[in-house]
């Protein structure tokens, strides 16, 4: 019984730990999405603000509110960038972890080897919701920036999308 115990304790981090992983991935998938809709806002501001220019040229009216635009992308484009830039969880504690890259990397591989090989069972669940903990908070910090960065692109797309149908009269 107490071997499947532990068994179903393992079974469970590394549920979790994939979960996470996952969620981190969606999130940034996400962003990538909201990168694409900034793409095309950004095609579309560029080509009515062309054809203003050629056909009535531009009055400083609409110079400013094009320019408010652009600053709105630009903002937006630079939350979803916070969004898929890695973040690196650090580690508070002098132990290495046998999961995390930089903490692997930083190490002789043999002397990884070593170290890893000699996690008892307890052990290795130990460090495996450590480093659960760590992604959880990469994740969460994802998650919020992109929110900011969803609501930063409606707000984007919709002051937009009005200056160029405004410019259309």
């Amino acid at each position: 019984m107490e071997k499947e115990d532990s068994k179903i304790k393992h079974d469970f981090a590394r549920f979790v730990f994939s979960t996470i992983s996952d969620q981190i991935k969606q999130a940034d998938t996400k962003a990538f999405g909201v990168l694409g809709i900034l793409g095309v806002l950004t095609a579309a501001l560029l080509s009515r603000l062309a054809s203003i220019k050629s056909a009535t040229g531009i009055t400083t009216t609409w110079i400013v509110l094009f320019i408010i635009s652009a600053l709105l992308i630009v903002f937006a484009l630079k939350l979803v960038v916070r969004v898929v830039f890695p973040r690196l969880a650090t580690n508070k504690s002098n132990e290495k972890s046998i999961l995390y890259f930089r903490d692997i990397i930083n190490q002789p591989k043999a002397h990884y080897v070593q170290i890893a090989q000699s996690y008892s069972h307890e052990g290795l669940l130990t460090s495996l919701y450590q480093d659960t903990h760590n992604q959880a908070g990469i994740a969460d910090a994802k998650f919020s920036t992109l929110r900011n960065a969803l609501i930063m692109a409606v707000i984007t797309f919709a002051w937009t999308i009005t200056i160029i149908l405004l410019s259309y009269n």
